[in-house]
């Protein structure tokens, strides 16, 4: 990846982070505690944490909708990130659920290598063609007690899986 192109990544990471959590009164009522995406040299994450205060069912359990939503706003967060110059949409998408979502948090995280994956050859495709590509995501979603990454368990508690349409903005 060239300097240029990172130099882009960086911008749209910022302005999805200022913007994301205010994009329409659904995310903004879910009062999103973190939204950031994290690249280095060889790998991308993108991280959703909210608190699961106004999101909790009658059941004591996370909200399968707000599950949901957490997991799109996770994913379309990645793709936005890597191709700034592209508009980016759900095309479908399905979610398992293994077991309740429970605790003080819901965490979404989509992690994907930068390098010889069959998802970042096809954002590369895409970003370099200037045109359009159909991405499949995978996002995981567990309920911890704390708002970070270190205690999530190995399986996550749901996957989404979503294949996401990004076509090139023209200027």
């Amino acid at each position: 990846m060239n300097e240029s192109t990172k130099q882009d990544i960086a911008q749209r990471i910022t302005e999805i982070v200022q913007a994301a959590p205010h994009m329409n009164p659904m995310i903004e009522a879910m009062n999103i505690q973190e939204l950031n995406v994290f690249i280095d040299d060889s790998s991308m994450t993108s991280l959703v944490v909210i608190p699961s205060t106004n999101i909790m069912n009658d059941h004591g359990s996370t909200f399968g909708g707000a599950i949901y939503t957490a997991a799109l706003l996770c994913g379309w967060s990645f793709i936005s990130s890597l191709l700034p110059h592209h508009g980016c949409v759900i095309q479908t998408a399905t979610i398992n659920y293994h077991r309740p979502i429970q605790g003080k948090f819901l965490i979404c995280r989509c992690s994907y290598s930068l390098e010889g994956s069959e998802v970042t050859d096809l954002i590369n495709t895409t970003r370099s063609s200037q045109s359009k590509g159909k991405i499949p995501l995978q996002i995981c979603c567990y309920g911890s007690e704390d708002n970070t990454t270190s205690n999530l368990s190995e399986k996550a508690d749901a996957v989404f899986e979503g294949l996401f349409h990004a076509g090139y903005l023209k200027s």
